[in-house]
């Protein structure tokens, strides 16, 4: 039997979330990092070009893991960035 939908779910925020830190220079995801700062997404920046990079890794990945529309995967990018995103620098 395979993955449920949420457990497909969680996989894929692992892994975006994974690679959104590991763009700014952590190893890994770090939850401890996450647990100590209410404003995570807040204390890093990036660079127009690596949010492009992974915007287009995020929607790629949503359609493959998700079997997301390009559509569907670049709206749900879209909220994600919007709340999760790292601030881009000036």
């Amino acid at each position: 039997m395979g993955l449920t939908m949420n457990q497909k779910l969680d996989k894929f925020i692992a892994k975006v979330l994974d690679r959104m830190f590991r763009k700014v220079g952590f190893k890994k995801f770090d939850q401890a990092f996450v647990d100590a700062n209410r404003d995570w997404f807040l204390q890093k920046s990036w660079t127009q070009d690596q949010e492009d990079e992974f915007h287009e890794y995020f929607v790629k990945t949503a359609q493959k893991d998700l079997n997301m529309s390009k559509e569907r995967s670049e709206k749900e990018f879209q909220w994600f960035n919007l709340n999760y995103g790292w601030k881009l620098n000036k």
